[in-house]
């Protein structure tokens, strides 16, 4: 089972609730720009979990529009 990414839904405390009704599920964050990770590392790193919640069913999306080779 996997929890699709919606857009103003899939925040940090809903699947902070979903992860309390299962742990079995993967979950996915809402698409994240890539310049976010290089610029507000903090803020994206207590966007995906928080502190706590460390998980290999987290799942980070990155989206960019930068074509360097």
């Amino acid at each position: 089972v996997s929890i699709a990414p919606m857009v103003d839904v899939t925040t940090p405390h809903f699947r902070y609730l979903l992860r309390l009704i299962t742990k079995y599920t993967y979950l996915y964050t809402e698409m994240v720009v890539s310049t976010t990770i290089v610029n507000q590392k903090e803020y994206l790193l207590n966007y995906i979990g928080g502190e706590e919640q460390n998980d290999d069913k987290t799942i980070l999306q990155i989206g960019g529009s930068c074509l360097k080779s």
